[in-house]
């Protein structure tokens, strides 16, 4: 039987992790259970007045849709107020979505989003070159350039941008004729 597919839209996602959930629930399952909770309500709270959705969740992790890359921003930074800064990284990127059976498919549903956030250093929001493109005022004055690079499981190259304490460390030689992209360690 053929998955029912609704039409594609063009939204902005979010991936959203909590940095060293494994660690802590080889520790202490419970606590980290309690932590995992803790960032969902937050994300709750948050996510609904900014224009936003949680969608899928995996462990530790949480997918977001918005309306808009203005309001997955401000929904990133109130998280990052809300937690402990350092326990949390973040990724978001702007594109077009299909809808099947209210679950979101593509690239820039499950790739992208994730590729940023395994990106980003701890307590840092990593977003695409789409995001920084389509927000304004003090938003996207907080946005620092980071280069081109080419995301794990991804074919292009992205232009990204970070707030917070930035990316990971980048590695690869430059490729001939684009002197800034370089593939991020995963």
């Amino acid at each position: 039987m053929a998955q029912e597919q609704g039409p594609k839209k063009l939204a902005t996602i979010m991936a959203v992790d909590l940095v060293g959930y494994s660690a802590l629930a080889e520790i202490d399952e419970s606590a980290a259970v309690g932590e995992v909770a803790r960032m969902r309500g937050q994300l709750e709270g948050i996510v609904g007045p900014e224009g936003g959705r949680i969608f899928n969740t995996a462990g530790d992790g949480f997918m977001l849709e918005f309306a808009s890359a203005s309001g997955a921003l401000a929904a990133a930074e109130k998280l990052c107020g809300a937690m402990e800064r350092q326990r949390v990284r973040i990724g978001v990127h702007l594109g077009d979505v299909l809808i099947a059976r209210a679950a979101i498919y593509s690239a820039t549903a499950s790739i992208s989003p994730r590729g940023l956030q395994q990106a980003a250093k701890p307590g840092a929001i990593v977003v695409s070159v789409d995001v920084q493109r389509a927000v304004r005022g003090a938003l996207a004055s907080r946005l620092h350039s980071n280069g081109a690079v080419r995301l794990e499981k991804m074919a292009e190259t992205i232009e990204i941008f970070h707030t917070g304490s930035g990316v990971r460390e980048t590695h690869a030689p430059p490729q001939r004729g684009h002197p800034r992209r370089a593939a991020v360690r995963q």
